[in-house]
């Protein structure tokens, strides 16, 4: 009797385990499988323009870095849209997006923002850059290689499009001329272009570079970093400013190098994370305007530092690599030989068999000299042979 009910106990703890993981996948599955309908509308935010009726939209579901799933639809006659099955889960970013005459517009939302009608505005275009302006404008000298003789700058520029239509220059017909451009220091390398702006790429013009990026209305921010070579202690950077700003500022970070330039004022340092920059300021620049920026102080290489440069530079002909290294092992030969033998002439014993030899020949020497046996010249001659015979090198005596 007792084994029945223990077998009986056994069966209904394994049947409540059972339904326990069943109810636990379950509800797994359904959580996996909640999915939610994104509702949202395409607006045209140019003044008379055209409802933006039929336009492909898109949703694609990111979990981090990971693409969960793309779900795509289209506007309806009244511009209205609504992206369904899309995979609802706390932690997934959505970007929904669309395109209009060519132009790329996106809005992204988060899992809290799910059931909110999902606005995206789009634009007319407009070829006219008159409207454009630059807010700010920041260059920031936060490097100075001294090996090299490089400078790292980073600038930082806030562009706004005050009218109601998407900039888009028509490079074939105005040229880059129309485009947004930057100038940049002669022979400028490395250069890395950061911005909020869709689309578009970086063009090489005349003295820099140029945004083709379309520009919709709004504020947006560019950010470039590059370096560029010096020579000597100072060097004069020309900024110029196409379409001018309302404020230019120059940070230098402190300790670096020295910084001026004529219409800059000198202001009060600022603290950027843990480090002190010095600022210098000039407003309200109009457009076309340039300015000349001096670096001063800038650190020297070492002797070393050059001589490696010049060999590492594309300029410095192999042949002359190899002619260095020859008269560089000539001399170093020649130390070591002549070391040796002042190393020979200086160890010299007193006690020595060869040393006592050489005196009785030098005295031998002597003896026939005062008594006239040699001639004055064979004696000096031949006194000299015997010397630089045992020391190993020519030894210069006039008379003893």
């Amino acid at each position: 009797m007792h084994n029945i009910l223990n077998y009986r106990t056994i069966i209904h703890t394994t049947t409540l385990l059972i339904l326990g993981f069943s109810i636990l996948n379950a509800v797994f599955v359904a959580s996996a499988n909640d999915t939610t309908v994104i509702i949202g509308s395409i607006v045209n935010g140019t003044e008379n323009g055209e409802r933006p009726i039929g336009l492909a939209v898109s949703v694609e579901v990111f979990d981090q870095d990971t693409l969960v799933v793309i779900r795509e639809g289209f506007t309806d006659t009244e511009g209205n849209f609504a992206l369904d099955r899309i995979p609802s889960k706390d932690g997934y970013m959505y970007i929904i997006s669309s395109e209009y005459m060519g132009v790329p517009y996106s809005k992204t939302i988060n899992y809290s923002m799910l059931g909110q009608n999902v606005d995206i505005k789009v634009y007319d275009l407009n070829e006219n850059n008159d409207l454009l302006k630059i807010r700010g404008y920041t260059m920031v000298v936060n490097g100075v290689n001294q090996k090299d003789s490089l400078i790292t700058s980073m600038e930082m520029v806030t562009l706004e499009n005050i009218g109601d239509t998407t900039f888009l220059a028509n490079v074939s017909t105005q040229g880059p001329m129309n485009l947004i451009r930057f100038s940049l220091p002669p022979n400028a390398i490395g250069l890395d272009v950061q911005s909020n702006l869709v689309g578009g790429s970086i063009l090489q013009v005349d003295r820099g570079f140029a945004v083709s990026a379309p520009i919709p209305p709004g504020n947006h921010e560019i950010i470039f970093q590059y370096s560029y070579p010096y020579a000597g202690d100072n060097i004069f950077i020309e900024r110029s400013f196409p379409f001018g700003t309302e404020i230019f500022r120059v940070l230098v970070l402190n300790g670096m190098v020295g910084a001026s330039g004529e219409g800059l004022e000198v202001m009060d340092a600022i603290t950027l994370g843990s480090d002190i920059y010095h600022r210098l300021e000039a407003a309200d620049i109009h457009s076309g305007d340039s300015m000349a920026i001096e670096l001063t102080n800038l650190p020297q290489p070492s002797v070393w530092h050059r001589l490696t440069n010049l060999m590492q530079g594309e300029r410095f002909p192999p042949i002359a690599i190899a002619f260095i290294f020859s008269i560089t092992l000539l001399l170093f030969l020649l130390f070591l030989v002549k070391n040796r033998r002042i190393t020979r002439g200086y160890n010299i014993s007193q006690n020595n068999d060869q040393f006592v030899l050489f005196k009785n020949e030098i005295a031998d020497l002597d003896d026939f000299f005062q008594q006239g046996s040699i001639e004055e010249q064979d004696y000096i001659s031949k006194r000299k042979e015997l010397r630089t015979a045992f020391l190993g090198f020519d030894y210069k005596e006039s008379r003893v």
